[in-house]
């Protein structure tokens, strides 16, 4: 499916709250690792040791994850991610969102939110 939206200028972007969801049998398992094996970036945000497990068994038939990043995704704090964006580029990240963003989430416009910012 994610090829077949690629080939028309289309994006797939798959999220879960809970990596668990898409672990819970073989089937699932096995669609949901054939969907991440063809994403050309994947973003982990912070996981707790048991769904890291869950992790690892979603990318058991391929690409995994060794130790140090194993370490750093359970270790993430706020903000930070592990990032691939193929089997040579994997690495820790740190998002951060500007002004206009965390304006989306504020009772405050762009400005108001940009003045208040500055004048601390």
């Amino acid at each position: 499916m994610s090829k077949r939206i690629r080939k028309y200028n289309g994006s797939f972007i798959p999220a879960t709250q809970n990596i668990a969801d898409w672990n819970a049998n073989e089937e699932l398992r096995g669609k949901t690792s054939a969907i991440l094996k063809n994403s050309q970036y994947t973003f982990i945000f912070k996981l707790s040791a048991p769904d890291v497990k869950d992790l690892l068994d979603i990318y058991n038939a391929g690409d995994s994850f060794n130790k140090d990043e194993q370490r750093l995704i359970i270790s993430a704090g706020t903000g930070q991610i592990f990032f691939i964006g193929s089997t040579e580029l994997r690495m820790n990240a740190r998002i951060i969102a500007g002004n206009y963003v965390k304006s989306l989430f504020s009772e405050e416009t762009a400005e108001e939110y940009t003045d208040r910012e500055e004048n601390k």
